[in-house]
């Protein structure tokens, strides 16, 4: 009797585990407002598996959530375009009336203006604002 119940302990830990493998956040970008109020508001989480979930607030389709999840390609180029993200945060300040853009990779979060950068952030943050898009378009 022992036995069988440690083992089921083990299979259940097994499935839960997995479960939060699959839940675990890859990446998280959004949107916050501006002063005008014009600005769409959103926030997606992709998560490790592939899966999305879409919230958008304020703006076209607003109080609209969406859930999916990407092709294995999709996720792929999300994956490597995320690899050039720097590895150093920038410091931040904070610029009135301009959105502010937020996207959190491998625990480090980065805060920016999406009209005031370049680089591989500009380019991540291009392909990102594609990815959201494309989900809007489904």
């Amino acid at each position: 009797m022992i036995m069988t119940l440690v083992l089921f302990s083990c299979r259940t830990n097994e499935k839960v585990m997995g479960q939060e493998m699959a839940n675990e956040t890859l990446v998280s970008y959004s949107k916050g407002p501006c002063l005008g109020g014009r600005c769409p508001v959103y926030r997606l989480e992709v998560y490790v598996n592939g899966t999305y979930y879409l919230k958008k607030s304020k703006g076209a389709y607003s109080q609209r959530e969406l859930e999916g999840k990407l092709s294995d390609d999709e996720l792929k180029v999300l994956n490597q375009v995320l690899a050039s993200i720097p590895s150093e945060v920038a410091p931040f300040k904070r610029i009135r009336d301009v959105p502010v853009t937020g996207l959190t990779y491998q625990g480090k979060k980065h805060r920016y203006h999406a009209s005031r950068i370049e680089g591989p952030l500009h380019t991540i943050n291009s392909r990102m604002e594609e990815l959201v898009s494309t989900i809007h378009a489904r």
